[in-house]
Parts: C-alpha cells; structure tokens; sequence
C-alpha cells in the first residue's frame, strides 16, 4: 500500500508533513516527510505533491491500526501485523472531484527488506512469545499506485451511515526495469462498506473486500484472513493466497437507544452486535472466482458485546463448517471496519 498521508490540506498552501522514530532496539531511524502544492477549493481540489519514506511497513493496517497493535504489543505480549521496511520515494498527483469522490496517482520507486525480530518483551504476557516477521521477496519496485475512494460516511472513525468504498491498484511491470520478475505483477484490492440505520437505536453494517492478482506476488503483497476483524471465528492469518473474497456483516443493537426496551436492565448499558464472517484466500492456479462454490467459503457467526458505538468490544466466535467446538474470544478497542 501506499504511504499514509496523515494530514487533511487546505487549499492554495504548501504543506510538508514530516514524522521520525528510532527504534528502542535495532536503534534504527524511520521517517517520512511529504511536501504538497493544492491547487483550487477543496471540494474539487488538484494537488502535486513528492515524498521520501524509509518505514517499518505492514500491510496489515486494514486488520488493525498501529496504535491498538502496539498496546497489544505492550500490554499484552501479542503482534498482529507482519513488518518489513520499505524505503524509497514517489511523485503523486491527487484531485477531487466532489466532497466525496478523489483520486490519487502516484510514480513510486523503493526497496523492500526482510526486518528480523529484534525484541521480545512485553509489560504483561508471561511466556509468550512474538511471532517472528515472514520472509518476504526483497528487492527494488518501480510502479504506480491508484487510489480511487468514494466516502459519505457520516463519521471518520465510527460511523453508523453512509458508504465508504476504495479502489487501489498496483502496477510494478518489466518495463519500469525492476529488479526481478518476482516483483512484476498488478495487484487489486475493492473494498466497499455500508452503514445502515434501521431504527433507532438498531444499525446493519456491511463490508465486501475483493483482491485480485495477475501474476505471482512477492510474499509481503499475498492476500491473509483469518482472526481480528477478519475470520473472527478462525486462527489468525489461517488462510493466505494471490485471491481473497471476504464478507462481514454486524446487526448492532443499542439498547439504551432503542425504541423497545428489555426487561434485563444490564442490556440497557451495552450494546449487543451480531455478526457473519465468511471469505476465502486461494491461489489462483487452483481455481477462478466463477468456480467457487458455498461449500469453498470460511463461515463464522458470533455476538460482541460493546459499548455504545461498537468500538470497545469483546467479540465470541465460531466457525460454522468445521466439527470442532472451539469458539474465539478477542477484545478490541476498534471496529473490525
């Protein structure tokens, strides 16, 4: 994925962003500085903009933020995105064409390398241990990232209306001269969310995510499901491949909103989600999407009790097509999307 801007520009201004880190082990130095021009009102808004980055990367940001990973890390002795660091920089142009509707293009040229794990400690956890990096395809990419985002939602973090959907392309071909044919593909990923009020008090959340391949792709660019915000029923990162369909609908419940009431006053302080998660990770040697059947999908259901907007939670799940009666219990302080 791309590098995260992180900052809303106005127009007519130049904007430099920068952020840095060191590492409290490895003693290393990570940065990214960013440099903008905008052009007309923002509503439909032209921007060039360059930016260099040397980063601590995961691709993992859509499973879970950085900052409920690290006090996972910190707290609790458990990692849920993989790293490797990236570095390089990109020429990009950004125009909206709406409140709603942008659309960002980019030239980017960097490097990717495998980041051993370099610490193990956590302030609570006991015994546990962090799961070491995956090995990656190392190398240099030349390519460009398109970003198309259509957003109405009624709130950036937790909203209860509107659509969100994204559109982001990969293209890293031969003849932008990368370095090995490892690292020639493009790579899609559809992502298209809906929040739905019912009644008072009552919401239905969807989510449909799609990636796509057209060509082998470097092992830190595959395709994970399985555990947080994902296949909540299922062991974390279970199933991986150069395809992914994945579904996830919530029915939420707060009963302190809610037109009717229970008579358990306790319901009255929470908020009760019902969810489905259903998805696939596959290679696409082994089948296309036309081929797929019901019988192919990874099911769960579970309940998540809340606070009011879904996003301090503690999710139980379970799959639905395996014999087992083992059930998932995570706690959250985010939305799974």
């Amino acid at each position: 994925m791309e590098p995260k801007s992180g900052y809303q520009p106005n127009s007519h201004l130049l904007h430099h962003p920068y952020s840095s880190g060191v590492g409290i082990k490895s003693k290393a130095i990570r940065y990214r500085a960013a440099l903008e021009r905008g052009l007309f009102p923002y509503s439909y808004r032209f921007a060039l903009g360059f930016e260099a980055y040397d980063l601590t990367y995961s691709e993992d940001d859509w499973i879970i933020s950085t900052l409920e990973n690290s006090l996972a890390a910190f707290f609790i002795h458990e990692d849920f995105q993989d790293f490797y660091r990236r570095q390089g920089y990109g020429v990009y142009l950004r125009q909206n064409f709406s409140q709603h509707l942008s659309l960002k293009v980019g030239y980017y040229e960097e490097k990717h390398s495998y980041l051993p794990l370099k610490t193990d400690w956590a302030l609570f956890g006991g015994h546990k241990k962090f799961r070491p990096n995956p090995s990656i395809t190392e190398g240099e990419l030349k390519g460009i990232l398109t970003t198309l985002c259509f957003d109405t939602r009624n709130h950036y973090k937790n909203p209860d209306q509107g659509w969100l959907a994204t559109i982001f392309i990969e293209y890293t071909p031969k003849d932008f001269l990368n370095q090995t044919d490892d690292l020639d593909f493009k790579r899609y990923i559809i992502d298209i969310r809906r929040y739905q009020p019912l009644s008072q008090g009552q919401n239905l959340d969807l989510r449909l995510r799609l990636g796509e391949s057209d060509a082998t792709l470097p092992k830190q660019k595959l395709f994970d499901l399985g555990g947080i915000s994902t296949l909540r029923g299922f062991e974390f990162k279970e199933f991986t491949g150069d395809r992914m369909l994945l579904g996830n609908l919530e029915y939420r419940v707060d009963w302190s909103e809610a037109a009717w009431k229970s008579d358990l006053f306790i319901l009255d302080e929470v908020t009760l989600i019902f969810f489905i998660d259903s998805g696939l990770a596959w290679n696409k040697n082994t089948k296309d999407f036309q081929n797929l059947s019901w019988k192919d999908f990874h099911t769960d259901v579970g309940i998540a009790i809340s606070n009011w907007d879904g996003s301090t939670r503690l999710n139980i799940a379970k799959p639905t097509n395996q014999n087992s009666n083992e059930v998932k219990i995570t706690f959250r302080i985010s939305r799974p999307f």
